[in-house]
């Protein structure tokens, strides 16, 4: 996915302009407006200025009150939002329909959905790197109204990823959107604590390996909230459903049936039954812990 004609035009004349004033307060940047007519010098002056920028964000303060080249409201408060622009390495991990994923490479990793701006990100590392995702490179995310996109000046590390690094990736992928989900604008604040508790239980709960693995970490969880604990005795109960399933098909039952982690505790011929028998043997304070199925 790739940003709009329109604002791909303007984003880059903003950032040109930014940029422009960054290089003045290093000497050793060239002007960068000069070098409009020299593609390869402009996108190393630009560059240099961006990860000076990076270092010195004050800056950015300066030029939106002098404001030296006139430039209008709206556009100034988009380049005011550059003050959350991220400038490091990054996987390029997953192409998809809505964004590309590029995992950060912090310890604790987050996976931002970004856009291109000429080029779909893909297409740039395959067609001018000749590499394949998942790919390193070095650049900067940074917002554009709603959306998070890359400045386009990026620097590809040829790092050849076998097997082993691909798995580690994909865990560090699930881990990363679990916990924050896919960040599509920025600044990202890290709210909805009660949703990101879900999605890391759902996670912990998604394969027999992360519940071994992260048992402490699922009762943990499960006993923060009603919710966090309904959610824990849903998803263990349908886990084991698949078993059950398999023993009952195996003596040729059929019907609607209870799970409460992994008992069953009640069954019926109809739905309006089996509620009707999980009323008389289930305590009403766990009623929202039952799992149902029902076999054909």
């Amino acid at each position: 996915m790739i940003l709009k004609e329109n604002d791909v035009n303007k984003f880059i004349s903003l950032y040109e302009l930014f940029l422009n004033y960054i290089s003045t307060k290093n000497e050793n940047i060239p002007d960068i407006l000069s070098l409009k007519d020299s593609p390869e010098l402009i996108v190393s002056a630009m560059t240099e200025a961006r990860d000076f920028f990076a270092q010195n964000k004050h800056f950015l303060d300066e030029f939106i009150e002098t404001n030296p080249y006139g430039i209008a409201g709206k556009d100034l408060e988009i380049v005011k939002s550059w003050k959350h622009m991220i400038l490091g390495k990054f996987v390029v991990y997953r192409d998809l329909k809505k964004h590309t994923i590029l995992l950060s490479q912090e310890k604790d990793c987050k996976a931002y959905g970004v856009l291109g701006l000429n080029n779909e990100i893909i297409d740039l590392i395959q067609e001018k790197f000749f590499l394949d995702l998942p790919a390193v490179v070095e650049t900067a995310i940074l917002p554009y109204k709603d959306k998070i996109i890359w400045d386009g000046l990026v620097c590809l590390y040829r790092v050849v990823m076998g097997g082993g690094i691909k798995r580690d990736l994909d865990d560090t992928y699930k881990m990363a959107k679990a916990k924050y989900g896919i960040i599509t604008s920025l600044p990202f604040d890290g709210k909805g604590a009660e949703s990101k508790d879900e999605r890391m239980l759902e996670y912990y709960l998604s394969t027999r390996e992360n519940r071994d693995f992260f048992w402490e970490e699922i009762e943990e969880l499960g006993s923060k909230s009603h919710g966090l604990f309904v959610l824990f005795y849903q998803t263990m109960g349908k886990i084991h459903a698949r078993k059950i399933k398999k023993a009952l098909k195996e003596e040729d039952m059929r019907g609607h049936f209870a799970i409460l982690y992994e008992t069953v505790v009640a069954s019926g011929s109809t739905k309006k039954k089996l509620e009707e028998n999980i009323r008389d043997i289930v305590p009403e304070n766990q009623l929202d812990l039952i799992y149902k199925f029902r076999l054909k």
